[in-house]
């Protein structure tokens, strides 16, 4: 049983309406309302041995439609946004596209590629979010501290501790730590420039991703070997017809036929960029 928590909501809910996918069965989710009902929420799941996992916007999660075994935390309240010169403190749950809109209202440059990213600014600095290793972007490089809970006490970690790497950063390792804040240190441009690297962004993005259907973007760390699966459906989930390593709902999919396609390219949990829970 989930215990209740004071400054938390607790319902069940199917995770296909919490996920950018839209595939997954029901769960038990609590939502903190601030950063400290975060840590109350997850005090009070561990010394009950009830495990979680930390949900910001599921743009990154393929969900089991049988249930889980585990609460989904849901850190989407989480939004606080305090700017200081050129440091911005960033609740885990304030989404990617209005934070870049944001920095660049304030002459904040560095991270207008990620206004394409349904994500949050958790889930971006746990996996390090980016355009890839041809362009040598990523989040991490302008994280300056982040503020941690692992159920226990809060934790501040610097850039180097963080361990960041491709899609990759040390909460990895660690996936009852959860993300409340981070501090991030941001060049100053020109709001015209931002702006324009915003637009320039969105434009690159039209062209070269498939949003017809619900997804859940890059699949696998490396696209190589996703190309001759172009167009390949089982059920109601094909992979693109236009680009590789892009998974799409495009009928009532069910998480056995995403987990038949994936299988079809590669069965190795850590090729996966995409976060399984079942």
């Amino acid at each position: 049983p989930v215990p209740r928590i004071a400054g938390c909501t607790l319902r069940v809910a199917p995770l296909s309406e919490m996920t950018t996918l839209r595939i997954g069965g029901p769960a038990t989710i609590v939502t903190p309302g601030d950063e400290e009902g975060l840590r109350r929420a997850l005090r009070e799941l561990r010394a009950s041995n009830v495990p979680y996992r930390l949900l910001g916007a599921g743009s990154n999660v393929l969900a089991s439609d049988e249930g889980l075994e585990f609460v989904a935390v849901d850190v989407r309240r989480l939004r606080r946004l305090e700017f200081d010169g050129e440091r911005v403190r960033v609740g885990a749950g304030v989404r990617l596209p209005g934070l870049v809109r944001r920095l660049a209202d304030r002459g904040l440059g560095g991270l207008e590629y990620l206004v394409s990213v349904p994500g949050t600014a958790g889930g971006a600095v746990c996996r390090n979010a980016g355009r890839g290793r041809e362009h040598d972007l990523w989040i991490g490089q302008h994280v300056e501290r982040v503020e941690l809970f692992d159920g226990e006490r809060t934790r501040f970690l610097s850039a180097r501790e963080m361990d960041f790497g491709h899609r990759h950063s040390t909460l990895l390792d660690n996936p009852g730590w959860a993300v409340v804040s981070v501090v991030l240190r941001l060049p100053r441009r020109p709001r015209s420039l931002c702006r324009a690297r915003i637009r320039e962004r969105l434009r690159l993005v039209r062209r070269s991703q498939d949003r017809e259907h619900p997804n859940a973007g890059s699949v696998f760390l490396d696209a190589a070997g996703c190309r001759p699966w172009c167009g390949r459906r089982v059920g109601g989930v094909q992979w693109s017809p236009r680009i590789p390593n892009w998974l799409q709902n495009v009928e009532g999919g069910t998480f056995a036929d995403a987990m038949t396609l994936i299988g079809m390219v590669n069965e190795e949990p850590e090729a996966l960029e995409l976060d399984v829970w079942s």
